[in-house]
């Protein structure tokens, strides 16, 4: 008997990357911390809230994500079982069956939300931003208040910053996808998409330690 013929696979998959949870639960304001007793108002508030309304976004753009793999994964599928069974007399148009169109509108739609997130998260970065220049401004000599456990106020407008830039960069990656996925050509680039979408290279892995970190500080993690 001859070798058996290996015959081309036009299924494709990625396997999700652990998520925290597709669903989330918003953080609520807790007991004050010990530093900061009974109701807190002004700029202490101001960065308590945001702190939860911080871990709120990020909660929901792990959450379109997840929607967006599976998304990604579909228009993946389709685009390359078209280009398997291609041949010389293909066309462009061959290769952008109607069945993509929904599912390419679908993936916009995640971008869309994604880009409303993002608008929070800059918010939050300017009014943290403002908390710290008035705190400084109002402080007679060189120490900066301490409102929580150990982080002077211009710590927090730093690490809104610092994540409001990653995700940034993310959603640039996002738009590029979205935008081009349906239209690409060769298995390569379908396999860049998906990955690229998937493990978000630009949000780093310390993300999960920072938000940690801020809410620990703030007292809605004990």
């Amino acid at each position: 008997m001859g070798p058996k013929s290996k015959s081309k696979s036009s299924s494709f998959s990625t396997e999700t990357a652990p998520v925290e949870s597709e669903s989330f639960s918003p953080v609520k304001i807790s007991v004050p911390s010990p530093r900061q007793q009974g109701n807190l108002t002004g700029s202490a508030r101001k960065l308590k809230d945001g702190a939860a309304d911080i871990y709120n976004q990020l909660q929901k753009w792990r959450s379109l994500n997840t929607d967006g793999v599976d998304i990604v994964n579909e228009i993946a599928n389709i685009k390359l079982d078209k280009i398997l069974s291609k041949n010389e007399d293909t066309t462009s148009h061959d290769l952008l069956p109607e069945a993509l169109m929904p599912l390419c509108d679908k993936l916009y739609s995640v971008f869309v939300k994604m880009e409303k997130v993002l608008s929070r998260l800059s918010g939050l970065v300017e009014m943290a931003r403002g908390v710290s220049e008035l705190e400084s401004f109002n402080q007679s000599d060189d120490r900066e208040h301490i409102f929580f456990q150990s982080w002077p106020t211009h710590r927090f407008a730093e690490v809104f910053e610092e994540i409001e830039t990653m995700y940034s960069a993310e959603l640039q990656l996002k738009r590029c996808i979205a935008e081009n996925i349906c239209f690409a050509a060769d298995r390569n680039t379908l396999m860049f998409y998906t990955a690229s979408w998937l493990h978000q290279p630009h949000v780093e892995p310390s993300t999960n330690i920072t938000l940690e970190s801020l809410l620990l500080e703030t007292g809605h993690k004990t």
